[in-house]
Parts: C-alpha cells; sequence; structure tokens
C-alpha cells in the first residue's frame, strides 16, 4: 500500500471555531489591504494610472499561453503522484480540479488544495486522503524548489541586494532607532504593541499549540508528512517528475519577465529571476487575493533593487497580480462548472 493513503488530516482543520477563521483571515487581510493602500497613497493615484495607460498589453497573450502551459505541466506532475495510488483521473480533470483549487485559495489560502481533493473524489471516486498526500508532496517539492532558487538568486544577486539592504532597510532603521532612543514613551509604546501582538498570535493559535502538546504531535505529523514524501520513490518516471518541477519554475519565471516588455522596460534575466522569488514567497503568505498587498510590496521593492523607479515597480507588480487573478479565477469557475456538471 503506498504512504500517501494513509496520511490524516489535521482534526484542528474541522474542529476550529468560525469566529477564530474570521478573526485570522481579517487580521491578514487587513495587512494586505493596508500595503496596497500604502502603494497607492505613496505613488499617487494619477501617477499610477498613466504608468498603467502606458503599458502594452498584448503581452498578456504570451504570457497566457505560458499560464495555461505551467498548469497543464503541473497537472501531468500531479497525475504522476495519483498514479502511484492506483488512479488515473485523466488530464482534463487533473487541469481543472487544480484550477478550482487556485480560485478558492483567493478567498481562502490554503483551502483551494482541500478543494481539489474533494472535486476528484466526487467526481472520479479517488479517496481525500490519498489525493491529499499527494498535494502534501506537491508542496514539500514547491516549498524545496522555492528554497533553491531564493538561493541562486541571492547568490547571483548579491551586490545588488546588499546596497538595497544597506540604504534603503539598515540606515533608515538606524536613523529612526536613534531619534527614538531617548523617547521613552515611544519605546514603551512601541513593546506594548509587539507585546500585544505575540499575544494575539497565540490566542488565535492556541487551540493547534494546545493540541500538539497534549497529544504529542508535533513528531507524528513531520513523520506522516515524510512519508508521503518518500513515496515519491514509487513514481514510474522520475526523471520526468524532475522535468515538469523544472520546467514548472521556468515558466514561473517566464510569466514574470515577459512582463517587463510590455514595459518597455530593459531589465536581465538576473533581475528577473530575483522578482520572480521574491514575488513567490509572497504570494505563498496566508493573505486573501494571492497575497494582495503583500505582492504589490515585496515586487515593488524587488525592481528597485536593480535600479528601476518604485513606480515602475508598483505598476508591474499591479499589472502582473491582476492578470494572474483574473486567469486564475476565470479558469477556476470553468473547473468549478466542469465539476458541478459531474
Amino acid at each position: 500500500m503506498n504512504t500517501l493513503a494513509v496520511i490524516k488530516l489535521p482534526e484542528e482543520w474541522k474542529r476550529q471555531g468560525k469566529s477564530k477563521q474570521l478573526l485570522y483571515y481579517a487580521f491578514f487581510s487587513a495587512i494586505g489591504i493596508g500595503l496596497l493602500y500604502f502603494i497607492i497613497q505613496n505613488q499617487g493615484t494619477e501617477n499610477l494610472l498613466a504608468s498603467l495607460k502606458s503599458v502594452n498589453y498584448w503581452w498578456a497573450i504570451p504570457i497566457f499561453f505560458v499560464s495555461v502551459f505551467n498548469n497543464i505541466i503541473r497537472s501531468l506532475r500531479w497525475l504522476l503522484l495519483l498514479k502511484t495510488l492506483g488512479h488515473r483521473p485523466g488530464l482534463v480533470k487533473a487541469f481543472n480540479a487544480l484550477m478550482f483549487g487556485y480560485m478558492v485559495n483567493y478567498a481562502i489560502p490554503r483551502m483551494g488544495e482541500i478543494t481539489r481533493c474533494v472535486a476528484l473524489k466526487k467526481a472520479d471516486h479517488i479517496p481525500f486522503k490519498s489525493a491529499f498526500g499527494t498535494v502534501i508532496t506537491e508542496r514539500f517539492i514547491d516549498v524545496l524548489s522555492l528554497l533553491f532558487v531564493c538561493i541562486i538568486s541571492v547568490l547571483w544577486a548579491y551586490e545588488e541586494i546588499a546596497v538595497f539592504t544597506l540604504e534603503y532597510m539598515v540606515k533608515p532603521v538606524l536613523k529612526v532607532g536613534l531619534g527614538w532612543f531617548n523617547d521613552i514613551w515611544m519605546l514603551l509604546s512601541i513593546a506594548v504593541f509587539i507585546l500585544l501582538f505575540f499575544v494575539l498570535m497565540l490566542w488565535l493559535f492556541k487551540g493547534r499549540i494546545i493540541k500538539f502538546i497534549r497529544e504529542k504531535q508535533i513528531k507524528s505529523r513531520f513523520y506522516e508528512v515524510w512519508r508521503g514524501i518518500t513515496s515519491i520513490r514509487n513514481v514510474e518516471k522520475p526523471s520526468l517528475f524532475i522535468i515538469y518541477t523544472l520546467l514548472i519554475w521556468f515558466n514561473y519565471f517566464l510569466s514574470t519577465y515577459l512582463w517587463f516588455f510590455a514595459f518597455d522596460i530593459d531589465a536581465s534575466v538576473k533581475a528577473g529571476l530575483v522578482i520572480m522569488a521574491m514575488g513567490s514567497i509572497a504570494k505563498s503568505l496566508p493573505i486573501q487575493g494571492g497575497g494582495l498587498g503583500a505582492y504589490h510590496f515585496i515586487v515593488a521593492q524587488a525592481v528597485v533593487i536593480f535600479g528601476f523607479t518604485h513606480l515602475q515597480g508598483n505598476s508591474l507588480a499591479i499589472v502582473n497580480h491582476g492578470f494572474q487573478t483574473v486567469y486564475q479565477i476565470g479558469l477556476g469557475l470553468i473547473g468549478m462548472v466542469y465539476f458541478a456538471k459531474k
């Protein structure tokens, strides 16, 4: 029996109170909206609109095909894992389930992974736990891949990142810190704010923390995930799995880099790689709307690293994120209708 089939869902996902869930999502949504508001206000609405009007949106056509091709490749990779369990739902079902899950993630982060497994269960009678085990494996591979991409990005763009960090992060923080050093009330206010933040985090996650401590599930959870990961050895064509993974990240890079041409920005491959990596990190944050706000803020800073303006960075982030939002929700709706008919 393949070990992916025995991975269990965390029980707290089923028993967590709705009020805490709402507060959890409201908290991170507020962060995203706050960052987006800061960007727009700081840049100026008129300047942003003028910049967005100058974009050559015809570049959205090749980016669309790159995105579709990437999701097909991701679906094929998922099918390789499902095949180890003896399930062959087919490319059409896997693709529609994937896009349906992406759409759900825009409303409730991480719920899309559950949604696509439920969709396959309803349409093709694939056990939920089995499908969910393959998703855990996929996510682990993606995290390792992103870590590898980040390491390459930092090593390749070390000089640019070091200069940016010193000029825009270290020096401003030191300047503000020295200005506040003699203001005891300001220091106390900051300390109280940090304390309240940690208390809020502990309160939001106290159920999970208590459950982990009481039932001693930390070790068993890691063991279950590890068993799912090691099941990759059962893939019939491991070389094909690796090729699919490389293609997925290459397409991620292309879908970011091609937007530079739409803005008539003469950016290097190095800049595209760094921006893609930082954008991927932003999208992985538990913020609704595909990292709304956080993605815009982080990508805008990444563009500045390579000598471009904040206006160019903000415009690039808005267009790229907006395109991916329309694309994933649009195909997600098609996937939802597909499974509704099933």
